[in-house]
């Protein structure tokens, strides 16, 4: 059973009991609905809408901090190449360091690109690796390969 239902502004559609209201923006007879572009507010003439939280003023906004970003990134990148730079410098005979891949041993010898490590002294097993495959120097007994 379907009825129809004018209570004032709007007509209503009846389902059984329910009222169905017909959807928003639809065609409606007489007068506008508030918010409608080109339709005042009652008591709001003149008045202005509220700043809109994405307006022109977030780009720049934006911009200024993905610069940060980027900028700190480049940053933080160039002292630790410089950081890595003076490690593999400083590299000498006797010194305790442990590569990329885990493997502790003292350094028995620097031939230009190569480093020739000892990892163990009571078979005499030396390892040759590449200067950039040394991730740090350890400290004097902090290693496995320390007297």
């Amino acid at each position: 059973m379907t009825q129809a239902t004018n209570t004032g502004d709007a007509t209503l559609l009846v389902i059984g009991s329910v009222p169905v209201q017909p959807p928003l923006g639809g065609a409606q007879s007489g007068g506008g609905v508030i918010g409608e572009p080109g339709t005042p507010a009652e008591g709001a003439e003149g008045a202005q809408a509220p700043p809109s939280l994405f307006g022109p003023g977030l780009m720049p906004f934006i911009f200024v901090i993905l610069f940060l970003f980027i900028g700190m990134s480049f940053l933080s990148q160039r002292r630790e190449k410089k950081r890595r730079k003076a490690l593999l410098d400083q590299l000498a005979k006797k010194a305790s360091v442990q590569t990329i891949g885990g493997i502790m041993g003292s350094v028995i010898e620097v031939k230009g690109d190569l480093v020739v490590l000892e990892v163990d002294k009571s078979s005499n097993t030396r390892m040759t690796f590449s200067r950039s495959a040394i991730q740090q120097v350890l400290e004097p007994g902090e290693g496995a390969a320390a007297n």
